[in-house]
């Protein structure tokens, strides 16, 4: 089973980065890839308006990520919910990850469906629990996804990874800076 973690976000006001973390089941590294900043240009900005940051997410950042990786993923996690969209057999199942103040469910792994698509996991012992959202058509769907999302959790905190992509795109942008 392969895990993916993606990345997308500004750098500055004027270019925007991301990452592409593929780990396995355990969260060892087995591929790794970046975008360098992509600073759209007036005529770009004017072009795409209001869509520029989907587009940029959407195809220029995560498309070309996803058409690079030489592997092929089950799941794909972020935290941005544009990208939802890219869900589909050539990708993957993608799970938006957030945080939010919850009371924590007694152990790791369990889960409470808040809503259709929409789990609280407890991912770890301790702590709060961590928002996911997915596609999914109907509560049956939910409850299976949920199923295979709380597994996971018996051999890593598959969180901790969209954090190393967020550091690793920091020190990119530091090393092109400097």
């Amino acid at each position: 089973m392969l895990l993916a973690y993606l990345i997308s976000r500004a750098v500055d006001d004027d270019s925007w980065t991301g990452g592409l973390l593929i780990t396995d089941r355990h969260g060892l590294p087995v591929d790794f890839r970046y975008v360098d900043p992509i600073r759209p240009t007036r005529l770009q900005k004017l072009i795409y308006g209001g869509a520029l940051k989907r587009y940029l997410v959407l195809d220029a950042i995560a498309g070309t990520l996803l058409k690079a990786a030489n592997s092929k993923v089950d799941w794909i996690f972020t935290a941005d919910p544009v990208l939802l969209e890219l869900e589909g057999p050539a990708n993957g199942r993608f799970v938006v990850v957030s945080n939010g103040a919850h009371q924590p469910l007694s152990a790791a792994g369990e889960y409470l469906v808040e809503e259709v698509g929409k789990i609280l996991l407890q991912v770890t012992s301790a702590g709060q629990p961590t928002t996911l959202a997915f596609n999914a058509a109907n509560e049956a769907e939910t409850e299976k996804i949920a199923g295979e999302l709380a597994s996971l959790t018996t051999e890593l905190d598959f969180t901790e990874p969209l954090e190393r992509v967020g550091e690793a795109l920091s020190e990119i942008c530091q090393t092109t800076r400097d």
